[in-house]
Protein backbone atom coordinates (compact mmCIF):
# COMPACT_ATOMS: atom_id res chain seq x y z
CA UNK A 1 0.00 0.00 0.00
CA UNK A 2 1.36 3.40 -0.99
CA UNK A 3 1.60 6.10 1.63
CA UNK A 4 0.78 9.61 0.33
CA UNK A 5 3.55 11.41 -1.53
CA UNK A 6 3.99 14.52 -3.67
CA UNK A 7 4.95 14.09 -7.34
CA UNK A 8 7.07 16.54 -9.36
CA UNK A 9 8.25 16.48 -12.99
CA UNK A 10 10.80 19.24 -13.71
CA UNK A 11 11.43 20.03 -17.37
CA UNK A 12 15.05 21.22 -17.17
CA UNK A 13 18.15 20.57 -15.09
CA UNK A 14 17.83 24.01 -13.48
CA UNK A 15 14.23 23.29 -12.54
CA UNK A 16 15.38 20.01 -10.97
CA UNK A 17 18.10 21.81 -9.02
CA UNK A 18 15.76 24.54 -7.81
CA UNK A 19 13.13 22.03 -6.80
CA UNK A 20 15.38 19.61 -4.94
CA UNK A 21 16.86 22.44 -2.86
CA UNK A 22 13.43 22.89 -1.29
CA UNK A 23 12.61 19.24 -0.58
CA UNK A 24 13.90 17.69 2.66
CA UNK A 25 13.18 14.08 1.69
CA UNK A 26 12.91 13.13 -1.96
CA UNK A 27 13.66 10.23 -4.28
CA UNK A 28 14.47 10.44 -7.98
CA UNK A 29 12.11 8.51 -10.24
CA UNK A 30 13.66 7.04 -13.39
CA UNK A 31 11.86 3.87 -14.50
CA UNK A 32 10.32 3.18 -11.10
CA UNK A 33 10.76 -0.60 -11.20
CA UNK A 34 12.76 -0.54 -7.96
CA UNK A 35 11.44 2.59 -6.23
CA UNK A 36 7.73 1.84 -6.54
CA UNK A 37 8.19 -1.75 -5.35
CA UNK A 38 9.92 -0.48 -2.23
CA UNK A 39 7.28 2.17 -1.62
CA UNK A 40 4.34 -0.15 -2.26
CA UNK A 41 5.69 -2.82 0.10
CA UNK A 42 6.45 -0.30 2.81
CA UNK A 43 10.20 -0.83 2.65
CA UNK A 44 10.84 2.83 1.85
CA UNK A 45 8.69 5.83 2.66
CA UNK A 46 9.24 8.88 0.50
CA UNK A 47 7.41 12.16 0.93
CA UNK A 48 8.45 13.58 -2.45
CA UNK A 49 9.07 11.82 -5.79
CA UNK A 50 10.93 13.78 -8.48
CA UNK A 51 10.42 12.30 -11.96
CA UNK A 52 13.35 13.18 -14.25
CA UNK A 53 11.93 11.78 -17.50
CA UNK A 54 10.72 15.19 -18.73
CA UNK A 55 14.10 16.91 -18.34
CA UNK A 56 14.69 17.91 -21.96
CA UNK A 57 18.10 19.61 -21.93
CA UNK A 58 20.28 16.61 -20.96
CA UNK A 59 19.40 13.93 -23.56
CA UNK A 60 18.99 11.36 -20.81
CA UNK A 61 17.24 8.81 -23.05
CA UNK A 62 19.79 8.70 -25.87
CA UNK A 63 22.60 6.34 -26.82
CA UNK A 64 25.46 8.24 -28.46
CA UNK A 65 28.26 6.53 -30.39
CA UNK A 66 31.57 8.34 -29.90
CA UNK A 67 34.97 7.71 -31.55
CA UNK A 68 36.37 5.94 -28.47
CA UNK A 69 33.28 4.46 -26.86
CA UNK A 70 29.56 4.71 -26.27
CA UNK A 71 27.58 7.06 -24.07
CA UNK A 72 24.41 5.85 -22.39
CA UNK A 73 21.96 8.39 -21.06
CA UNK A 74 20.88 7.50 -17.55
CA UNK A 75 17.28 6.98 -18.73
CA UNK A 76 18.22 4.52 -21.49
CA UNK A 77 16.08 1.47 -20.78
CA UNK A 78 17.05 -2.18 -21.00
CA UNK A 79 15.09 -2.76 -24.19
CA UNK A 80 17.24 -0.11 -25.88
CA UNK A 81 20.35 -1.85 -24.55
CA UNK A 82 19.10 -5.28 -25.61
CA UNK A 83 18.29 -4.23 -29.17
CA UNK A 84 21.18 -1.87 -29.94
CA UNK A 85 23.44 -3.59 -32.54
CA UNK A 86 26.67 -1.88 -31.43
CA UNK A 87 26.11 -2.86 -27.80
CA UNK A 88 25.51 -6.44 -28.88
CA UNK A 89 28.75 -6.43 -30.86
CA UNK A 90 31.10 -4.37 -28.68
CA UNK A 91 29.61 -4.70 -25.19
CA UNK A 92 28.32 -8.25 -25.39
CA UNK A 93 28.13 -8.87 -21.64
CA UNK A 94 25.88 -5.83 -21.20
CA UNK A 95 23.66 -7.03 -24.05
CA UNK A 96 23.44 -10.50 -22.51
CA UNK A 97 22.50 -9.11 -19.10
CA UNK A 98 19.76 -7.00 -20.69
CA UNK A 99 18.33 -10.10 -22.36
CA UNK A 100 17.63 -11.71 -18.97
CA UNK A 101 16.61 -8.53 -17.15
CA UNK A 102 13.06 -9.15 -15.89
CA UNK A 103 10.38 -9.45 -18.54
CA UNK A 104 9.63 -7.36 -21.63
CA UNK A 105 7.46 -4.93 -19.67
CA UNK A 106 10.17 -4.38 -17.06
CA UNK A 107 12.87 -3.94 -19.71
CA UNK A 108 10.70 -1.25 -21.32
CA UNK A 109 10.63 0.67 -18.03
CA UNK A 110 13.83 -0.13 -16.13
CA UNK A 111 16.69 2.28 -16.85
CA UNK A 112 20.43 1.80 -16.62
CA UNK A 113 20.69 4.84 -14.34
CA UNK A 114 18.04 3.57 -11.96
CA UNK A 115 19.57 0.09 -11.99
CA UNK A 116 22.98 1.44 -11.01
CA UNK A 117 21.80 4.08 -8.53
CA UNK A 118 19.62 1.56 -6.71
CA UNK A 119 22.96 -0.08 -5.77
CA UNK A 120 21.48 -3.56 -5.47
CA UNK A 121 24.19 -6.17 -5.10
CA UNK A 122 22.72 -8.50 -7.72
CA UNK A 123 21.57 -5.87 -10.24
CA UNK A 124 21.88 -7.13 -13.81
CA UNK A 125 23.66 -3.95 -14.88
CA UNK A 126 26.06 -3.80 -11.95
CA UNK A 127 28.67 -6.43 -12.68
CA UNK A 128 28.42 -6.03 -16.46
CA UNK A 129 28.98 -2.28 -16.36
CA UNK A 130 31.99 -2.69 -14.05
CA UNK A 131 33.98 -4.77 -16.54
CA UNK A 132 33.80 -1.95 -19.10
CA UNK A 133 35.39 0.60 -16.71
CA UNK A 134 32.62 3.19 -17.24
CA UNK A 135 32.75 6.81 -16.21
CA UNK A 136 29.68 8.21 -14.43
CA UNK A 137 28.75 11.79 -15.37
CA UNK A 138 26.84 13.77 -12.74
CA UNK A 139 25.17 17.19 -12.84
CA UNK A 140 23.77 19.26 -10.01
CA UNK A 141 23.75 22.48 -8.04
CA UNK A 142 27.56 22.58 -7.81
CA UNK A 143 28.11 22.00 -11.51
CA UNK A 144 29.22 18.83 -13.26
CA UNK A 145 31.62 16.11 -12.18
CA UNK A 146 32.65 12.62 -13.26
CA UNK A 147 34.02 9.52 -11.56
CA UNK A 148 34.63 5.82 -12.28
CA UNK A 149 31.69 3.56 -11.52
CA UNK A 150 33.79 1.61 -9.01
CA UNK A 151 34.13 4.83 -6.96
CA UNK A 152 30.50 5.83 -7.49
CA UNK A 153 29.37 2.76 -5.56
CA UNK A 154 29.74 3.33 -1.82
CA UNK A 155 29.44 1.12 1.25
CA UNK A 156 29.54 2.39 4.84
CA UNK A 157 29.22 0.73 8.22
CA UNK A 158 26.38 1.87 10.47
CA UNK A 159 25.67 0.14 13.79
CA UNK A 160 27.47 -2.99 12.68
CA UNK A 161 25.60 -3.24 9.37
CA UNK A 162 26.78 -2.42 5.88
CA UNK A 163 24.81 0.35 4.20
CA UNK A 164 25.16 0.55 0.43
CA UNK A 165 24.52 3.46 -1.90
CA UNK A 166 26.08 5.76 -4.47
CA UNK A 167 28.03 9.01 -4.38
CA UNK A 168 25.15 11.30 -5.33
CA UNK A 169 24.80 14.49 -3.31
CA UNK A 170 21.49 16.26 -2.68
CA UNK A 171 20.52 18.22 -5.78
CA UNK A 172 22.45 15.94 -8.17
CA UNK A 173 21.50 13.35 -10.76
CA UNK A 174 23.38 10.99 -13.05
CA UNK A 175 23.22 12.21 -16.64
CA UNK A 176 25.29 9.67 -18.62
CA UNK A 177 27.62 6.69 -18.48
CA UNK A 178 30.61 6.59 -20.83
CA UNK A 179 31.88 3.10 -21.72
CA UNK A 180 35.20 2.94 -23.61
CA UNK A 181 35.47 0.37 -26.37
CA UNK A 182 37.45 -2.73 -25.47
CA UNK A 183 40.67 -3.17 -27.47
CA UNK A 184 40.56 -5.27 -30.63
CA UNK A 185 40.51 -9.04 -30.11
CA UNK A 186 38.68 -8.70 -26.80
CA UNK A 187 35.44 -10.31 -25.74
CA UNK A 188 32.99 -10.39 -22.86
CA UNK A 189 30.12 -12.40 -21.45
CA UNK A 190 27.60 -12.49 -18.61
CA UNK A 191 26.32 -15.57 -16.75
CA UNK A 192 24.01 -15.82 -13.78
CA UNK A 193 22.21 -18.23 -11.51
CA UNK A 194 18.55 -17.75 -10.60
CA UNK A 195 15.94 -19.79 -8.75
CA UNK A 196 13.68 -20.30 -11.75
CA UNK A 197 14.12 -20.64 -15.48
CA UNK A 198 11.77 -17.74 -16.20
CA UNK A 199 11.73 -14.19 -14.86
CA UNK A 200 13.65 -13.89 -11.59
CA UNK A 201 16.33 -11.77 -9.99
CA UNK A 202 19.85 -13.18 -9.95
CA UNK A 203 20.83 -15.43 -7.08
CA UNK A 204 24.33 -14.43 -8.17
CA UNK A 205 25.98 -13.35 -11.42
CA UNK A 206 29.36 -12.90 -13.05
CA UNK A 207 30.64 -10.78 -15.93
CA UNK A 208 33.97 -11.50 -17.61
CA UNK A 209 36.00 -9.64 -20.23
CA UNK A 210 39.19 -11.01 -21.76
CA UNK A 211 41.39 -8.30 -23.27
CA UNK A 212 43.80 -9.17 -26.12
CA UNK A 213 42.43 -12.70 -26.01
CA UNK A 214 44.60 -13.96 -28.90
CA UNK A 215 47.94 -12.94 -27.37
CA UNK A 216 48.66 -14.93 -24.16
CA UNK A 217 51.54 -12.72 -23.04
CA UNK A 218 49.35 -9.58 -23.33
CA UNK A 219 46.11 -11.14 -22.16
CA UNK A 220 44.26 -9.33 -19.35
CA UNK A 221 41.06 -10.09 -17.49
CA UNK A 222 38.23 -8.11 -15.97
CA UNK A 223 35.98 -10.05 -13.63
CA UNK A 224 33.01 -8.70 -11.70
CA UNK A 225 30.35 -10.41 -9.63
CA UNK A 226 26.93 -9.57 -8.30
CA UNK A 227 25.16 -10.76 -5.14
CA UNK A 228 28.46 -12.07 -3.75
CA UNK A 229 29.38 -8.88 -1.82
CA UNK A 230 27.48 -5.87 -0.45
CA UNK A 231 27.84 -4.18 -3.85
CA UNK A 232 28.71 -5.38 -7.37
CA UNK A 233 32.48 -5.76 -7.31
CA UNK A 234 35.61 -6.59 -9.31
CA UNK A 235 38.04 -9.36 -8.32
CA UNK A 236 41.49 -7.84 -8.92
CA UNK A 237 43.51 -10.70 -7.38
CA UNK A 238 41.82 -13.23 -9.65
CA UNK A 239 42.34 -10.94 -12.65
CA UNK A 240 46.04 -10.59 -11.86
CA UNK A 241 46.47 -14.31 -11.32
CA UNK A 242 44.91 -15.25 -14.66
CA UNK A 243 46.88 -12.56 -16.50
CA UNK A 244 50.13 -13.98 -15.10
CA UNK A 245 49.51 -17.45 -16.55
CA UNK A 246 50.90 -18.54 -19.91
CA UNK A 247 47.95 -20.87 -20.53
CA UNK A 248 44.42 -21.30 -19.29
CA UNK A 249 44.89 -24.94 -18.38
CA UNK A 250 42.46 -26.88 -16.24
CA UNK A 251 44.80 -26.49 -13.28
CA UNK A 252 44.97 -22.71 -13.75
CA UNK A 253 41.18 -22.42 -13.99
CA UNK A 254 40.71 -24.51 -10.86
CA UNK A 255 43.15 -22.28 -8.99
CA UNK A 256 41.27 -19.19 -10.19
CA UNK A 257 38.02 -20.72 -9.00
CA UNK A 258 39.46 -21.20 -5.53
CA UNK A 259 40.69 -17.60 -5.47
CA UNK A 260 37.32 -16.12 -6.42
CA UNK A 261 35.51 -18.37 -3.97
CA UNK A 262 37.81 -17.15 -1.19
CA UNK A 263 37.29 -13.51 -2.22
CA UNK A 264 33.50 -13.72 -2.42
CA UNK A 265 31.73 -12.26 0.61
CA UNK A 266 28.00 -12.95 0.20
CA UNK A 267 25.47 -11.65 2.68
CA UNK A 268 24.18 -14.20 5.16
CA UNK A 269 20.41 -14.55 5.25
CA UNK A 270 19.77 -14.02 1.55
CA UNK A 271 16.38 -15.36 0.49
CA UNK A 272 17.69 -16.45 -2.91
CA UNK A 273 20.72 -18.55 -2.04
CA UNK A 274 22.92 -19.54 0.88
CA UNK A 275 26.42 -18.25 1.48
CA UNK A 276 27.86 -21.69 0.73
CA UNK A 277 25.95 -21.94 -2.55
CA UNK A 278 27.06 -18.50 -3.71
CA UNK A 279 30.72 -19.10 -2.85
CA UNK A 280 30.63 -22.42 -4.69
CA UNK A 281 28.75 -21.16 -7.72
CA UNK A 282 30.77 -17.98 -8.31
CA UNK A 283 33.67 -20.32 -9.09
CA UNK A 284 31.51 -22.38 -11.41
CA UNK A 285 30.35 -19.26 -13.23
CA UNK A 286 33.95 -18.13 -13.69
CA UNK A 287 34.89 -21.48 -15.21
CA UNK A 288 31.87 -21.42 -17.54
CA UNK A 289 32.61 -17.85 -18.63
CA UNK A 290 36.26 -18.61 -19.39
CA UNK A 291 35.35 -21.66 -21.47
CA UNK A 292 32.65 -19.70 -23.29
CA UNK A 293 35.03 -16.90 -24.32
CA UNK A 294 38.04 -19.08 -25.06
CA UNK A 295 35.87 -21.20 -27.36
CA UNK A 296 35.02 -18.02 -29.28
CA UNK A 297 31.26 -17.90 -28.80
CA UNK A 298 31.21 -14.19 -27.95
CA UNK A 299 33.76 -11.92 -29.60
CA UNK A 300 34.09 -8.15 -29.77
CA UNK A 301 36.61 -7.34 -32.49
Amino acid sequence: MFLPFQYYDPGTLQEFINLTQTLPNYQILAGGTDLFVKMRNGWQHCEHVVDIKKIRDLQLQQINILPNGIELGSLVNFTQIQTHPLIQQKFTALHESACVMGCREIRNRATIGGNICNAASGAEGGSTMLIFDPIVHIAGKDGRRSMPLAEFYQATEERGKTKVGVALKPGELVTHFFLPFLPAKSNSTYIRRSRTQGMDLSSLNLALAIIDADIPENRRFRIAGGAVAPLPCRFPKVEEFLASQATLSSEVIQAAKRLIQEAANPRAGSKRASVAYKKDQIGELLEQAIHKLVNGHSCCC
